[in-house]
């Protein structure tokens, strides 16, 4: 949770989506330190947190409320507590999103809120069921994807936020090929950052050599990594985060082999070896798709 209460729920998600998700939930589910039926008459408090869900009602325990209190109206939740219940339930949304749709963390951003809004409403038990929905997603079409959506027990439960969420993906009304997509947007940041050393051992990989020699580095059989990324992210005075992506595996002009720093990160913000990126996001993408349209793929 952030310094205003707020849960920042997953990783891979910038603070503004987080945020916009927070505000979207907080407008769908309501955000009320009483306790409340939700459209299926489950007594229900703080943003969208079910007390008659039996984990939910140990959480609340935990906390120190009695739940038949709260249920009764006769004691209420404080805005840290309402935060920290969301911060509960938020998470496990996101996780339930990433679990159902195999290709969800490729999908667009206002694809990814609308999924993880039906997840925190539905629970993975009931997101399961809509199948349908769930191929159009993977197949990338979208308009299918919406009419499933509404096409359903829970749109008519729901009614505004249903058509509220189906408009958040119908946005993106064309077949979308994923694998392009990502390619093509490796390849614009890969060329915009060509004098960038690690960038240049994917771009020309035939020049140096792969993580298949020696052994210890313990590549796949048949890869042709020259060196692995990961992601990192520095914060300035103010709280503004700065994301980088980085090789993990480093290559000694002098001797022409590869080695293992012994802080990879620090050593590659010290030698400018690292691309820049937005958010978390996609950095994120790009380490695990950075192949995909070079001669590594």
């Amino acid at each position: 949770m952030n310094k205003n209460g707020k849960y920042v729920p997953s990783r891979g998600e910038d603070k503004k989506f987080n945020q916009e998700l927070y505000d979207q939930l907080s407008l769908h589910e309501g955000k009320k330190p009483y306790a409340y039926f939700d459209t299926e008459m489950n007594s229900t408090i703080g943003i969208g947190f079910n007390l008659e869900d039996k984990d939910n009602q140990r959480i609340i325990r935990e906390m120190g409320h009695d739940v038949q209190s709260l249920v009764s109206n006769k004691t209420s939740l404080t805005e840290d507590e309402i935060n920290g219940l969301y911060s509960h339930s938020i998470k496990k949304a996101y996780n339930d999103a990433e679990k159902w749709l195999p290709n969800f963390k490729e999908q667009p951003r206002e694809v990814r809120k609308a999924l993880t809004d039906m997840a925190f409403n539905l629970g993975s038990s009931k997101l399961n069921g809509f199948v349908n929905t769930k191929q159009a997603f993977i197949d990338g079409d979208y308009v299918k994807a919406a009419d499933e959506m509404l096409d359903s027990k829970w749109s008519k439960q729901v009614k505004g936020r249903a058509k509220r969420l189906a408009s958040m993906v119908r946005k993106y009304d064309k077949e979308v090929d994923f694998s392009d997509v990502i390619a093509l947007k490796n390849k614009n940041v890969l060329e915009s950052n060509k004098n960038v050393p690690f960038v240049d051992r994917i771009l020309n990989a035939d020049n140096y050599p792969d993580m298949s020699s020696p052994e210890s580095f313990n590549a796949p059989e048949g890869s042709r990594s020259t060196h692995g990324l990961s992601t990192g992210y520095t914060t300035d005075e103010n709280g503004k985060e700065t994301h980088f992506v980085f090789p993990v595996i480093s290559f000694d002009k002098e001797t022409g082999a590869l080695y293992l720093p012994k802080d990879p990160a620090r050593e590659a913000l010290d030698s400018g070896n690292f691309i820049v990126f937005d958010n978390a996001e996609d950095a994120d993408s790009f380490t695990k798709n950075y192949k995909k349209g070079s001669s590594l793929e």
